[in-house]
């Protein structure tokens, strides 16, 4: 892991919301191209990264939106159905992180709506 991904994922925060989006999550098979689609039906969507980084190892994805003054990344983990964990339906916990300002509203708003695209 190089230090520009170090400073990349450094402000974990947790937003409301952020359980449904798991259990939405763990219920069913969601590959990167659903998780894609669902996020650019979503204000500020930028991009998806495959395989992100941070200091607790690598992800399945991250799905990056824009804010007025910051951008937020909520990364995936792996789960059952891609195979890289066996015993729990996630490898770990989703995570959000954030990178200069951001409104609570709009993350908790994205979160949730996030959740309700992926249902």
């Amino acid at each position: 892991m190089n230090q520009r991904t170090n400073q990349k994922y450094k402000n974990r925060i947790f937003p409301e919301g952020i359980e449904e989006l798991s259990i939405v999550y763990s219920k069913k098979p969601i590959n990167r191209a659903t998780l894609r689609e669902s996020a650019e039906r979503l204000d500020g969507y930028q991009k998806i990264e495959f395989n992100p980084e941070t200091k607790d190892g690598d992800w399945y994805c991250g799905l990056h939106f824009k804010t007025k003054e910051g951008t937020i990344a909520i990364l995936f983990p792996w789960s059952r159905y891609q195979k890289r964990t066996k015993t729990t339906k996630l490898q770990r916990p989703i995570a959000v992180y954030k990178n200069g300002r951001t409104n609570k509203n709009f993350v908790n708003r994205t979160i949730e709506d996030l959740a309700l695209e992926l249902k």
